[in-house]
């Protein structure tokens, strides 16, 4: 049957076994299942004459390739499009991603280097299957059993990768429940049962809900999930930047467990394993918890200011101006009332102090300031008043509050 199978060529034939795809299973979990259940390797399924090989077929799934499998399962093109994790396109993310890019919330199924897959035993036992939340970086928890998920194998350590290869399975019949490399299966490791009050979890089911609803209330301000979302991965990025991701983690949770492996140079939540985000969620919910108290104690516990670790220019790109609404009061001494420009006061007060013999590195570590930035400012005064006195910058500076 394989031979004859691999031997088509042209336009795909219907595969003799093709498994109905479950409301909420992920494309890739799905195309494994049909390919062990006509005992072909996954990564060797014949479509339109050529073998499906494919980085993320969850992710960068072409038309062509989308074609050949509804040809071939009988399944319609918009179902299996349901299936992929682009149909999430509009809530978690704006644009389609370049060719191998991943899109924002989105874990990575290659593991090289970072981890893989996360699954719950539980969950895989009652149905052997993997559903699309488990790729999105807010999950941590299975909301149904109330318990840690899993993202790599209790015997050998080695992360859940169910569509690499048939590994020691060969054609297992359930091929995406067992580690390929040690063939333990899945639904034996160890559950981690979470608390009902946990943040965490709290967080994690109005997250998932938000998908139903399209939009969320904050503070009494509706907003569009994208724009949300957005703005919720922005603050996960200042809780894992350097320096003061750690001082804002510990002012948010107060002897909270810190990140295992330091991922900060990354700044990306979905490149941590499942028990750093786990703290990164904990954090998050803390945050969010009387907004926008709590996120402006916090920052100004952790020293973080508009001016230099909340650029405007990056919430309008962002989208997520309601950050920016709340980061107004977090102004750092010396900016205008917008936060993005100093003024004419305080650029004067600095140049004077430079010009009195204060170093630029000990100007810009006191006032928090980019060197570069005071650079500048001693430049256009020595290019538009030569050898004169420091006075003469208040004829040079102009007040950008001025009407």
């Amino acid at each position: 049957m394989t031979e004859a199978i691999r031997a088509e060529v042209g336009y795909p034939r219907l595969l003799p076994c093709h498994p109905k795809p479950r409301p909420d299973e992920l494309l890739s979990s799905w195309i494994v299942r049909t390919a062990a259940a006509n005992r072909i390797a996954f990564d060797s399924l014949p479509l339109g004459g050529r073998f499906f090989k494919i980085r993320d077929a969850d992710v960068n799934l072409s038309g062509k390739t989308l074609e050949c499998l509804s040809k071939s399962t009988g399944i319609s093109s918009d179902r299996i499009r349901q299936l992929s994790l682009m149909s999430f396109r509009g809530v978690l993310f704006e644009n389609n991603p370049p060719n191998a890019a991943l899109p924002p919330w989105i874990l990575p199924i290659r593991t090289k280097g970072f981890c893989g897959v996360q699954c719950c035993p539980q969950c895989l036992l009652e149905s052997p299957y993997y559903r699309k939340v488990w790729r999105l970086a807010f999950a941590v928890m299975c909301t149904k059993h109330k318990c840690r998920l899993v993202d790599a194998c209790n015997a050998c350590g080695r992360p859940v990768a169910y569509h690499k290869g048939a590994g020691l399975l060969g054609f297992h019949s359930k091929p995406v429940t067992r580690c390929r490399h040690c063939a333990t299966s899945y639904t034996d490791c160890r559950v981690e049962a979470v608390a009902l009050d946990d943040d965490a979890l709290k967080l994690q089911d109005c997250l998932e809900s938000i998908f139903e609803r399209g939009s969320i209330t904050l503070c009494g301000v509706s907003l569009s999930a994208l724009s949300f979302f957005e703005g919720l991965r922005i603050l996960g990025r200042m809780l894992l930047r350097r320096p003061r991701g750690l001082a804002l983690r510990r002012a948010v949770r107060s002897g909270i467990e810190d990140l295992s492996v330091d991922r900060a140079t990354h700044a990306r939540i979905e490149f941590l394993s499942n028990a750093d985000r786990l703290i990164v969620m904990r954090c998050l919910a803390a945050l969010l918890l009387e907004w926008p108290s709590n996120f402006l104690r916090a920052c100004r516990s952790a020293n973080i200011t508009l001016g230099a670790d909340l650029g405007r220019s990056k919430f309008r790109r962002n989208n997520a101006a309601w950050i920016f609404e709340a980061a107004r009061a977090l102004t750092r001494p010396g900016c205008s009332k917008n936060g993005a420009r100093y003024s004419k006061e305080f650029r004067v007060q600095i140049v004077a102090l430079a010009r009195s013999g204060r170093s630029v590195s000990s100007l810009a570590r006191e006032f928090g300031i980019g060197k570069c930035t005071i650079l500048r400012w001693l430049s256009k005064v020595e290019n538009d008043t030569g050898s004169s006195k420091v006075a003469s910058c208040n004829k040079i500076f102009v007040d950008p509050m001025a009407a």
